[in-house]
Order: C-alpha cells, then structure tokens, then sequence
C-alpha cells in the first residue's frame, strides 16, 4: 500500500465506474474492510486514493468503512468534507424483519457518515415469498449521488 498505487487504482476505479456508466460526480466508494487503527502506509493510499479521486477524476470519494474509529481516523486525515462514509456497524446479526423497517441514523454509527450498513442476513418475508438481505440506510434517496451536488 503506496501512494502511488493508490493514485493508480483511483483511476482503475474511475475507469471501472465510466465503463459502467455511472454519472460523473457519482461516488466511487474504497471498500476498507480493516477496523480499528490503520498503518500509515494504509493511510497513505487512502489518502492518495481519495486525492486523486476527487482531483483528477470525474467522480467523487467514498469509503465504505467499518466501525468509527476508522472512519474518525480516515476524516482527520484527508478532512470530512473530502469524502463520503457509508459505516459498517452491525447492531442487528440473521434478523428477521417484517416492514416497515428500522431506520436508524447513519450518524449513529460515526458522526460523519451519509449511510450505514446496520444488519445482515435478514429473513424478510412479504407473505408470498421470502429472501435474505442486508439492511442500510442512508441521509440520500441514492448513496451513489455527490452529496455536494
């Protein structure tokens, strides 16, 4: 984990996020699957990745992280105004859910963050059929949508 390899695959995934023909300005999120406190080398790609991301691509930073210290960590680094955070903070393991479904707020699990993955492996069942998902939510209609728009 570089700098310079993070400046790289933020261009992979701007590339990545056109092919598909995601709209420019849309978030391209960094999976950090990683909790807790981070190396500096790990915290040097984020940051690069972020930077080149949000400077010389047509897209928009996010990280996808797990629980609040890392987050805490990633903002204080790069600045929270710099990226948008969708937090791992599972409150809820194999729930069973019936709608209308909780909501809690995205901030619950770190301050900064726009949305929140709050449970998995969820039975949800509408009556007539039955399916397994996870469960987030978010302060936008689509996480994928440039909050500074």
């Amino acid at each position: 984990m570089t700098a310079a390899q993070g400046k790289t695959d933020a261009q992979n995934a701007a590339s990545l996020m056109s092919a598909a023909g995601f709209p420019d300005m849309s978030v391209v999120f960094l999976d950090i699957e990683q909790g807790g406190a981070l190396p500096s080398s790990f915290m040097d790609y984020i940051d690069a990745w972020i930077s080149e991301v949000n400077s010389n691509t047509a897209y928009w930073a996010g990280v996808y992280c797990s629980y609040d210290q890392t987050a805490a960590q990633i903002a204080s680094a790069v600045g929270s105004g710099n990226v948008t955070f969708y937090v791992w903070d599972l409150n809820i393991q194999g729930c069973q859910e019936v709608s209308p479904f909780p909501t809690p707020s995205p901030s619950s699990a770190y301050s900064g963050a726009k949305s929140l993955q709050y449970a998995q492996n969820c039975t949800i069942s509408n009556g007539s059929s039955t399916i397994t998902a996870d469960l987030d939510s978010s302060f936008f209609q689509d996480p994928s949508r440039n909050p500074t728009q």
